[in-house]
């Protein structure tokens, strides 16, 4: 394995105890911690290989909300700093808990997100942007070109440049993917009201945040999984 195949991501995942954490690992087929398939959820109306084509990216990434997207390790560094400066980082951070989260469309595709703004959530996206990038190597060209085609904003051609991901600081929206794309409005929204039963009970509470996940892939045909997780407060 080299560098350049084996790829990290930083992400918050529900805690493997919790009703979050078995929903998505049920909803996507696989868990995310231990990596082995899971009995998947059936919606009424759909078709077993109908889930599974909707469910496909966020199964090979893991159920997560993103905050420092996949990227391979810098010349110098190991997985053993990754992990350590990781660890510091979140040692420092304060537990907190997000707004309710609300099923949404984001683009062309499904997802959760907090339904309101989290000034200590997107405080938190930015630093861990900021101080854990020494250790991300800059992404091959072919890979800055695919996300240029998607059509990006300016200032989001900047961050891409400079943080090696598009969606960050002001541009950050934090959500969990629960479908890829749906480019069919009209499918997108049968996916949206079977999936608002399933996520009931998600919408009526604050979901903790009080853990980073480190998460790995052994290179690019491989899923994500979770590797280390991350306690918040252990150096306060």
């Amino acid at each position: 394995m080299t560098h350049t195949e084996s790829r990290y991501a930083i992400y918050i995942a529900p805690p493997p105890e919790s009703d979050l954490h078995a929903f998505g690992a049920s909803w996507t087929g696989r868990d995310a911690y231990t990596n082995k398939p899971v009995e998947e959820l059936r919606l009424q109306g759909f078709s077993e290989a109908e889930i599974k084509n909707a469910t496909a990216f966020p199964r090979h990434y893991g159920f997560h909300g993103t905050l420092k997207a996949p990227f391979r390790l810098a010349d110098g560094y190991t997985k053993d700093h990754l992990i350590e400066g990781t660890r510091s980082f979140a040692g420092r951070r304060a537990p907190f808990f997000i707004p309710p989260l609300t099923l949404a469309p984001i683009r062309d595709f499904v997802a959760l997100q907090p339904a309101t703004i989290c000034l200590e959530l997107n405080r938190l996206a930015e630093a861990c942007v900021r101080e854990l990038d020494v250790f991300r190597a800059q992404p091959p060209e072919e890979e800055i070109e695919r996300r240029k085609a998607a059509g990006l904003t300016r200032r989001q051609t900047e961050y891409l440049k400079k943080w090696g991901y598009p969606y960050v600081m002001e541009d950050f929206q934090f959500h969990i993917t629960l479908t890829g794309s749906l480019e069919d409005p009209q499918e997108r929204e049968r996916f949206m009201l079977a999936l608002a039963i399933l996520v009931r009970p998600f919408t009526r509470h604050p979901q903790p945040v009080d853990a980073l996940a480190l998460f790995h892939q052994e290179n690019l045909s491989s899923p994500f999984r979770i590797i280390e997780s991350f306690p918040f407060g252990r150096l306060l």
